[in-house]
């Protein structure tokens, strides 16, 4: 049977984990070298870092693995509203695709929304009827191009506006949290609903 062990160091803060046999074994028992200014303690869960951030430190109170958050609250809020920032900026460069057509997508809106308003009176703007032309296989016409053009930028507005949405409501609810861990858990909950969103799904 397999025993879960930390690495205590003098300070008190838990700086690693390992497994051992259970020392009834036999020889198989002895435990790895234990980091220097350590010694190894038995816990009843496996230790690890995993999700937990650079500034947390590990402590062992009544034989239980405890995080202590180190950094001041308004530095991780300060990293959360940057990385909420960062990860919307990248969810926009995403909508447009490639921001190199930016400007395209933009022109053939202009152009199909003015002929739309207009009731399509006269030719198809070009950037219109390129679109027709390019799907003769659908045998689309100009008017349904122009009407798959405003659906498509219409969806991709209604995306950044989503976006948007969720920026703002996170980076508000960061910075009202209180404490290390509640900022933390909000910038967990932009993710999920963010990546939901980008998903179709939320």
């Amino acid at each position: 049977m397999k025993i879960n062990y930390v690495a205590k160091h003098i300070t008190g803060v838990i700086i690693a984990g390992c497994q051992g046999d259970d020392p009834d074994a036999g020889p198989a028992y002895p435990l790895p070298a234990c980091p220097e200014g350590c010694q190894w303690i038995e816990v009843g869960e496996p230790f690890t870092r995993a999700g937990r951030a650079d500034s947390e430190e590990a402590r062992l109170v009544d034989g239980a693995v405890v995080w202590v958050e180190t950094a001041a609250l308004a530095d991780v809020i300060e990293q959360v509203l940057d990385q909420i920032d960062a990860d919307a900026d990248t969810a926009r460069v995403s909508v447009l695709i490639k921001t190199t057509k930016a400007e395209e997508y933009m022109q053939a809106e202009t152009q199909a929304r003015a002929w739309q308003e207009a009731d399509y009176a006269g030719d198809a703007p070009p950037d219109v009827a390129s679109w027709a032309a390019a799907k003769w296989r659908d045998k689309l016409t100009d008017q349904q191009a122009a009407e798959s053009i405003l659906a498509q930028a219409d969806q991709y507005r209604a995306l950044l506006s989503g976006i948007r949405a969720l920026r703002l409501r996170h980076m508000e609810d960061a910075r009202h949290a209180a404490d290390a861990a509640g900022a933390r858990a909000v910038l967990s909950t932009f993710t999920t609903e963010l990546s939901n969103l980008m998903k179709g799904t939320a």
